[in-house]
């Protein structure tokens, strides 16, 4: 099996697992249930998640893209146009890859570069990424979300990644 190795999406907590044994990107969760909200009490459900850089698992699958990695972006949301409750998590995405040492850039729109790239595997410290219920005039309902980003090496090709958020009322 190939895989993209440039990153990886890790959880705080063993999450739901694909019948191939790789983790699933699909993570659901309710308002205040400790197991996944990470802010209780706001009507929305924070998910905590980092990324890994140059994960390498020889055993498990051969990789395709290898690092050193040097640079990702958000591809959706789209950091031009994020609706208003993804601001703060656009914010804390970017922010997270400042502090492995990137720098915003201008590659298709706003990213971040790595100068020296990242040639070590290295994580994120966590990302909280906040998905508010749907507020309705009579109620509150599901609200899903989809997070992708792209994270290129220094050799061609890149690492294109999602996250599927869903929080239940």
């Amino acid at each position: 099996m190939y895989q993209d190795c440039l990153s990886e999406i890790c959880l705080p907590s063993p999450g739901p697992v694909l019948p191939n044994g790789l983790p699933d990107n699909h993570l659901a969760c309710s308002p205040d249930d400790p197991t996944c909200d990470a802010i209780p009490g706001d009507q929305a459900c924070t998910f905590s998640f980092r990324i890994c850089f140059n994960i390498v698992n020889e055993s498990r699958y051969e990789c395709r893209i290898r690092g050193p990695v040097t640079l990702t972006y958000l591809h959706v949301p789209n950091e031009s146009k994020p609706k208003t409750f993804n601001i703060a998590n656009v914010n804390a995405f970017e922010a997270a890859m400042i502090q492995l040492g990137g720098t915003i850039s201008s590659f298709k729109g706003r990213s971040i570069s790595f100068a020296p790239p990242l040639a070590e595997t290295v994580c994120t410290e966590p990302i909280l990424w906040t998905v508010p219920l749907k507020q309705r005039t009579t109620s509150v309902a599901r609200r899903k979300v989809r997070i992708n980003w792209h994270t290129f090496g220094s050799t061609r090709g890149f690492d294109g990644d999602h996250l599927f958020l869903r929080c239940n009322p």
